[in-house]
This record gives C-alpha cells, structure tokens and sequence, in this order.
C-alpha cells in the first residue's frame, strides 16, 4: 500500500522546516499545511541541495552569494546572510518579540528561541568572524580542495568581515551605508550577472563595474575605497598598507 502525503514521515519529505516563532522546535513538512501556518519558516538545507545550487566551482571567488534563509519576522525569502542582516536592521530594529535563528536553524546548529536580544547582534556575535579567520577558512580550502560543503555552509553562515573589525560593529561612512540599498553610478543594477566574491566590493557589498586595484590586487570602487582610506590606511580585506 502506497504511503499517503497525510502519513508520509517527515524525515522522507523532501522540504522541511522549523518554525522561527513559537517554542515548538519539531521539523515539520509541507504534507502538514496547517502547521504553523501563520508563522515565519525556515527551510532546513541538505547538503545535496547546497553542492547541487552553489558548488561545483573551480575557485572560491566565482561562488554566487548563497540566499536560503527567511525573515523571522515578515517572512521575507531567499536572504543571504549579509542581506538578512541588512534587511533586520532596517525594517525589525525595533521589534520585541523572540525569534529563532534562521543561520543556526538551517544548519542545525541550535533551535532555541533568542532570548533578551535582537537578531542582529546574535549574527554579529555568533555568525562573524574577523578579516584574518575569514581568509584562513578560505586558504584551507584553496590547500585542501577536499570538502566543498563546509566551504559552502562557511560561506552561507558567516557575515561578511566588513560588517565589522576585530569582532566588533563600527559605523560605517553614510555614503558607504547609502550605497548598499541606493544605486550608484558605478553599479548597473539591471545586470544578470550573479554577485560572486571576485565581482562584488567587500566594502559596500554591491556589483563592481569599475575597479579601483590597490597593490595588494583588492577591487573595490573608487568610492568606495577612498571613503575607507579616510577611516584606514589599510586594505579593508587583507590589512596591507595601501
């Protein structure tokens, strides 16, 4: 006798979720549509969904943006880590209520609710790594080549280094902040070019036409860069002199 969609268990469904709302922290699956219905979701990711949509890359730099987690509070889709830090801090800076993780939900990392804090420091104090351990990750996976899938949840799950220095926020130059949500006229905004590391400034986070290379081969815009300079005389991503 054939298994019903009713009946089927969710460990053989093919999309799972968690709820990123309430205390109940079972997976469930689309075979039970009221569940949760009114409640914000996070798909969890296989393995073989991440090497099949991002992998399979010669080079670390030519990996697209990975965009699988929700908004816990407007359900919002398909963020990057750096976009649903971006889009938190925009639109939820100020709501109250407790939510999950939808970084550590995806990977299973932790299901507890996050108590006494918003969000968005839970990423920048459990999801971001400093500018060195960001490049070291990357060169063991130059070294090694032998596991895609943590090259890939690393990639998934970690803010970008520009967000912060030495572990801690900072505040970014207006104009840089600007950039990130208003087009500029170094960015063509209708390019169907996907956002790579290599094509992307690390400082405002957007698509590179027009480069400036400093000696250490970093692009970045112009901008960009010179805005940076007046903060540092260092390379926003590996810290030479400029």
């Amino acid at each position: 006798m054939q298994t019903s969609a009713a009946l089927r268990p969710v460990d053989q469904c093919r999309h799972r979720f968690r709820c990123l709302h309430c205390s109940d922290t079972n997976i469930f699956c689309d075979c039970y549509a009221n569940c949760h219905k009114d409640h914000p979701r996070q798909p969890l990711v296989t393995d073989e969904y991440l090497l099949n949509q991002y992998g399979s890359k010669s080079d670390y730099a030519e990996y697209s943006e990975i965009s699988v987690f929700n908004c816990p509070y407007c359900d919002k889709q398909k963020l990057s880590v750096g976009t649903l830090y971006d889009h938190i801090t925009l639109e939820h800076l100020d709501v109250p209520f407790d939510v999950r993780c939808p970084i550590c939900v995806c990977f299973g990392s932790n299901n507890s609710l996050i108590k006494n804090i918003h969000l968005s420091k839970h990423i920048v104090d459990d999801h971001s790594v400093t500018m060195e351990q960001y490049h070291e990750q990357i060169l063991i996976y130059d070294t090694h080549c032998n596991d895609e899938r943590e090259l890939l949840i690393f990639l998934a799950s970690t803010l970008p280094p520009t967000y912060h220095a030495g572990g801690e926020e900072y505040e970014i130059e207006p104009e840089i902040a600007a950039a990130r949500s208003t087009p500029q006229t170094h960015q063509v905004a209708s390019s169907n070019a996907p956002r790579t590391i290599a094509s992307t400034c690390s400082i405002c986070l957007d698509m590179i036409v027009s480069a400036r290379v400093l000696p250490c081969q970093h692009r970045f815009h112009a901008a960009c860069i010179e805005l940076w300079m007046r903060q540092s005389a260092t390379c926003p991503v590996c810290r030479k002199p400029t």
